[in-house]
């Protein structure tokens, strides 16, 4: 990868960010709540998208979280391949963690 890719890491993770925290704002999912970060945790290891509801707006930003989340522990894991420093935030921070704890690692 180019140095110019490298130098874009901060600003991929940085919107990724954004967009999680946005999906869990639309969910009405509060990061700061640990217990809701882990049955939220739980749903997307399983695949379930009805955790914010059966609604289809629902299920659609669940499906689009899901997709985020996959997006950012690509991203991170390469940028950390690459030896690039990145944060994701408290509201990935938050999510990272409890996707780590209920997956049993």
């Amino acid at each position: 990868m180019s140095e110019f890719g490298r130098s874009t890491f901060p600003a991929q993770i940085s919107g990724l960010a954004r967009e999680i925290q946005c999906k869990l704002i639309a969910l009405g999912i509060d990061w700061q709540d640990g217990s809701q970060m882990r049955r939220l945790a739980q749903a997307i290891l399983s695949g379930k998208d009805d955790f914010g509801g059966s609604d289809d707006f629902s299920r659609r930003a669940m499906r689009e979280l899901m997709g985020l989340v996959s997006l950012m522990n690509f991203s991170m894991a390469k940028a950390a391949n690459r030896d690039v420093d990145v944060h994701g935030g408290a509201c990935w921070k938050a999510l990272a963690s409890a996707l780590w704890t209920e997956s049993g690692q």
